[in-house]
């Protein structure tokens, strides 16, 4: 099952885009702006082309910064290790999971 990363999506009610860009500041994959409700993704990171699992597990990432900060749980927002080691796990089961 193919995983499309979308342009947009309703979280909490609040619609959130997702943009895609040459690349981010500090070589970074993606970013998530809770001011704007934008999660921005990098096509490329020091000048080579990210690969789409690469992009997908990214997103997801950015996802669930999104859904933190939605709910309100800053210290776990804030927690790279828990976000990261979350949206791994996330995006494995989904690039796995069968019809």
């Amino acid at each position: 099952m193919e995983f499309k990363i979308p342009n947009k999506f309703i979280l909490g009610g609040i619609e959130h885009s997702v943009e895609m860009v040459q690349k981010l500041d500090d070589n970074a994959l993606g970013w998530f702006d809770p001011t704007v409700a934008v999660i921005s993704l990098a096509q490329t990171k020091r000048g080579m082309e990210l690969s789409a699992s690469m992009k997908r597990q990214c997103f997801w990432h950015e996802m669930i910064h999104a859904i933190l900060n939605v709910m309100g749980k800053d210290k776990l927002y804030n927690d790279e290790s828990f976000v990261n080691t979350f949206a791994s796990f996330l995006s494995g089961a989904i690039d796995t999971m069968e019809e």
